[in-house]
């Protein structure tokens, strides 16, 4: 995602991460401070199943994990 936005390697982006499951949320929960390393997040929002927001100003992409939908949202900071 960060290649078809065109950042920076040194860019850092806020990430939104919507699941389907609250299984899931748990788990992303435990290594929320490892996936802010590896994609350069200043921020993280975990969304869980019940909620939605709105992603007019992010670059959205929703990515088939097993049987589950993701919605990966994210934007320059």
């Amino acid at each position: 995602m960060r290649k078809e936005m065109d950042l920076r390697v040194d860019e850092f982006v806020e990430l939104w991460i919507q699941v389907e499951e609250e299984e899931t949320l748990n788990a992303l929960r435990a290594f929320t401070d490892y996936v802010k390393t590896e994609v350069r997040a200043k921020e993280i929002q975990l969304i869980n199943p019940d909620n939605t927001f709105n992603t007019q100003t992010f670059y959205t992409k929703i990515w088939e994990i097993g049987e589950e939908n993701i919605i990966l949202s994210m934007r320059r900071v």
